[in-house]
């Protein structure tokens, strides 16, 4: 962890050895208002809502900000038991999104997912997105991952997904989406590993896993020929789904298991180097 003045310093006064080589006469540059290292003792609500302003959540995890805390150098975000229960959601799930969008930089977290059959993710959205043709709206995951999961706790995984929606009433909701994903060398819920994304264009995104290039996605272009020109806000999420047993009531009232830790989030912006 980043306990010392000086440390932190240093880390951000240079590139950290995650991040892929920027191009001749380029340097990255920290976005502060996008990167956080949860070192204080409460979330920084200059940068991050602590819930997700447009989605209460999937059912039947309902996002609650009692989910989301700071403590000890991490952000966690836990799953509980909802009490009482609201309707059909009956388990409190966490996010947090950023209170300022980003588009093209480089992005990073350094997570250790929860070892539940809930979802430990870091990833961007949208808004909708008016086009003289209809309504895009955009997804781009850095890593889809569930702790508790043959098929997902030893994998990164990347979706660029585009939903869209022509005009007229009877207009049915199309989705276009590109997915890569690769094996890590220890499972996502025992120890950390940083997720990254380059986001270079509209068209090209480059993923990297513990400080090494992964894959790129180029996304879909049924929609839109430069799709992926739009401002973002950054999440981090812990969920559940109806395609996944759900957690038992033992498991979300057991820390060791029910909570995911960020160490922290950090962006960076392209910017030429007069050095």
């Amino acid at each position: 962890m980043k306990r010392f003045a000086i440390l932190i310093a240093i880390v951000w006064a240079t590139p950290a050895a995650a991040q892929p080589t920027p191009p001749d006469g380029h340097r990255w540059d920290v976005i502060e208002g996008l990167s956080d290292e949860f070192d204080g003792t409460q979330l920084n609500e200059d940068k991050w809502h602590d819930h997700n302003p447009d989605w209460g959540g999937r059912i039947p995890g309902k996002f609650m900000p009692s989910s989301v805390s700071v403590r000890n150098g991490h952000l966690h975000i836990q799953l509980k038991p909802l009490i009482p229960a609201d309707g059909e959601f009956t388990i409190a799930a966490g996010t947090i999104q950023s209170k300022k969008k980003a588009l093209y930089g480089y992005y990073e977290c350094r997570m250790k997912a929860s070892r539940l059959t809930a979802s430990s993710n870091f990833w961007f959205v949208s808004d909708d997105i008016k086009l003289p043709v209809g309504t895009m709206k955009q997804e781009l995951i850095v890593q889809f991952t569930i702790g508790k999961s043959d098929q997902h706790k030893d994998f990164m995984k990347s979706n660029a997904m585009i939903a869209f929606k022509a005009k007229g009433a009877k207009a049915e909701r199309e989705k276009a989406k590109k997915t890569d994903r690769v094996k890590l060398a220890s499972s996502v819920s025992d120890e950390f590993h940083t997720y990254g994304l380059w986001w270079v264009d509209a068209n090209t995104l480059r993923f990297y896993v513990d400080g090494k290039y992964a894959y790129t996605i180029h996304p879909s272009t049924k929609f839109h020929d430069h799709p992926f020109q739009f401002p973002h806000s950054i999440n981090v999420i812990c969920e559940t789904f109806d395609w996944q047993p759900l957690p038992t009531r033992e498991e979300l009232n057991d820390e060791s298991k029910n909570t995911a830790m960020i160490d922290y989030v950090r962006s960076y912006r392209l910017v030429k180097d007069d050095t």
